[in-house]
C-alpha cells in the first residue's frame, strides 16, 4: 500500500487540477422583476432628467410623481403607471430588460384604467412586446435574461442602473451621465411637428350623431399621424397599390415640417389626403372618446405593405 501512496497522491492531485481547468459553466438568472419602489425611484429621476435637459415639466420648474399603481389588462400586470404632479404621466417596464420608461408626457394625463384611446394603444404595444416575449422564452416569471437579451438584442440594463440611484446622487451625475435612449443623442429623428387636428384632420370623418366632439372632424389618431410623418421622412411611395390610395399622386413635395390653418390650399389638402387614407388604411376607430382616434399600430405594418408599397424585410 505504501508503494502506492505516491501515485495515489499524484491521481488525486491530477483529478483536483483537471477539474480546476474545466470552465464553470454560467448558472442561469432569471428575468429581474421591477419592484414598485425601483419604479418609483426611476420615475422621480426620469422627471429630473426631463427638466434638466428642457428646463421644465410641461411649463413647471419641478414634478414629482403623485401616485404609482400596477398598469394592467384584466389580471395581467404590464408594468408600472405613474401619475405626475402638477400633471403628466410615466409607464415604466415591468422587467429590467427591458427599457425602464414605456410613455411618457409632460403635458397630458391618462388613465390606466382606461381600455380605450391612448390608455388602450399603450397597453396594445406593451402586451404585444410580452407576448413576443413569451411565444420564444416562456412565461415572463420564468424566463432568464440571457433568453431575453437574445430576443430583445438591446441592453438596456445601464439604463437601469442610472436611473434607480438615490434621487440626490442622480441629481448630482445629471451632467455626466450616459444618454438613456437607444440610440445616441444628437440629430432629431424627424424634422417634422405634425399634430391631429386642422388641417391634418380636415378629410377625417365628422363626428357622428350623439358625439361629444365639438369639432369639425375627428382627429386622425396618434397611431395613423405617426405613420404618416415616417412616410413623410421617406417620401414614399408615389401612390398606393389599390383604390382608394391609389390615385392621386401623394404630393410629398407640398408637406412642410409642419402644416397651419393659414398655410396654402395645395399644403393643406396634401397632408389632409395622406393623413385621411393612413388612418382609414390602419381602421382608425373615428371619435371613440370625444374627438379622440384611435387604432392598434400592428394595423400599420400590414396597412404599409398591403396599400402602401413598403416591403416586408
Amino acid at each position: 500500500m505504501k508503494q502506492n501512496a505516491p501515485f495515489l497522491h499524484k491521481l488525486i492531485f491530477n483529478i483536483l487540477f483537471a477539474f480546476l481547468l474545466v470552465p464553470a459553466l454560467p448558472i442561469p438568472c432569471r428575468a429581474e422583476i421591477v419592484t414598485t419602489d425601483e419604479a418609483l425611484v426611476v420615475a422621480n429621476n426620469w422627471i429630473n432628467l426631463v427638466i434638466h435637459r428642457r428646463g421644465n415639466w410641461g411649463g413647471s420648474d419641478s414634478a414629482a410623481v403623485k401616485e404609482i399603481k400596477p398598469m394592467k389588462r384584466g389580471e395581467r400586470n404590464l408594468g408600472y403607471f405613474c401619475q405626475v404632479s402638477p400633471q403628466g404621466y410615466i409607464v415604466l417596464s415591468l422587467l429590467k430588460e427591458l427599457s425602464p420608461v414605456t410613455d411618457f408626457s409632460w403635458e397630458s394625463n391618462l388613465d390606466p384604467e382606461n381600455d380605450e384611446g391612448m390608455a388602450d394603444l399603450i397597453k396594445d404595444c406593451i402586451e404585444h412586446n410580452l407576448n413576443a416575449i413569451e411565444k420564444q422564452a416562456g412565461p415572463i416569471e420564468k424566463a432568464t435574461t440571457e433568453q431575453l437579451q437574445s430576443i430583445i438584442q438591446i441592453p438596456h440594463r445601464k439604463s437601469w442602473q442610472n436611473l434607480t440611484v438615490e434621487p440626490i446622487e442622480f441629481e448630482e451625475s445629471l451632467g455626466s451621465i450616459e444618454p438613456l435612449a437607444d440610440y445616441q443623442q444628437g440629430q432629431e429623428l424627424l424634422t417634422s411637428r405634425w399634430h391631429q387636428f386642422y388641417p391634418y384632420n380636415m378629410w377625417c370623418p365628422t363626428p357622428p350623431s350623439g358625439s361629444s366632439c365639438t369639432q369639425a372632424n375627428c382627429t386622425v389618431g396618434c397611431v395613423g399621424l405617426s405613420a404618416c410623418e415616417i412616410m413623410r421622412y421617406w417620401n414614399w411611395p408615389p401612390y398606393g397599390t389599390v383604390a382608394p390610395y391609389n390615385n392621386p399622386p401623394y404630393a410629398w413635395w407640398n408637406m412642410p415640417d409642419k402644416a397651419y390653418s393659414s398655410s396654402p390650399i395645395s399644403v393643406k389638402v396634401a397632408v389632409a389626403e395622406l393623413c385621411s387614407e393612413v388612418a382609414d388604411a390602419i381602421l382608425s376607430d373615428y371619435c371613440i372618446s370625444e374627438c379622440a382616434t384611435g387604432s392598434n399600430f400592428t394595423r400599420v405594418k400590414n396597412a404599409i405593405e398591403a396599400y402602401f408599397r413598403y416591403g416586408t424585410a
